[in-house]
């Protein structure tokens, strides 16, 4: 779900491309605390307004932050600082590979975070540059230091506030009309950590699933 709900809010900031760039923004985060609801795979797939409201309920923004690489690297260690513990701190994310190892102590278990390109004209996955300013889209209540993200919110250098997060996501789903849920890698944890594999808090276990969204 945290996929779907990543890739909807990348795909709600698509700009036409330039000579330099595909896109002006190709990452996202979000908490995982922030969805609230799973949706149930027994009703034929259908979503409807109110199930997705039940997953979003409280009514944010999806909004666009200029951040240095040194603070999204910060933010990655707080999302697992106390991994495990049913926090809402652990982050889903878009347009990033994040490679964790929790056997490492807290605040140092980042060992691979690589993001997606914009100033190119084929994406492709860099490594993550401490010093670098990247665009990023992330909840409101993220970019005002919800969850213990306290660094996002002393250290964001641009804050623009964007749309509502239930007409994000039921825009996109309106659009794509079929979505297909897969396990894609984007989280993962090392061998060290005795966990490998991607986690999303709340996932959609079919491999196909039709949407239509009642209005």
């Amino acid at each position: 779900m945290g996929n779907l709900i990543c890739d909807a809010m990348i795909n709600n900031n698509l700009r036409h491309s330039d000579a330099v760039s595909w896109n002006h923004v190709s990452m996202c985060i979000l908490n995982g605390g922030g969805i609230r609801s799973p949706i149930d795979e027994q009703n034929n797939g259908t979503i409807t307004l109110e199930s997705l409201t039940a997953v979003l309920p409280f009514g944010g923004t999806f909004d666009l932050v200029q951040l240095k690489g040194s603070t999204l690297k910060k933010a990655f260690e707080h999302s697992v600082h106390r991994y495990g513990l049913s926090t809402g701190e652990f982050l889903q994310v878009g347009g990033i590979h994040v490679v964790y190892d929790l056997s490492r102590k807290p605040g140092d278990r980042v060992v691979k975070l690589d993001v997606l390109c914009t100033q190119c004209r084929v994406p492709h996955y860099e490594p993550l540059r401490m010093d670098k300013v990247y665009k990023l889209i992330l909840p409101n209540f993220l970019a005002n230091g919800g969850d213990g993200f306290q660094m996002i919110k002393d250290e964001v250098l641009k804050h623009d506030s964007g749309d509502q997060d239930i007409d994000v996501v039921s825009g996109y789903i309106s659009k794509m009309k079929v979505i297909y849920p897969a396990v894609e890698g984007r989280i993962k944890f090392s061998a060290g950590s005795h966990c490998h594999g991607s986690f999303s808090l709340i996932f959609l276990s079919f491999w196909a699933v039709i949407i239509v969204l009642y209005q």
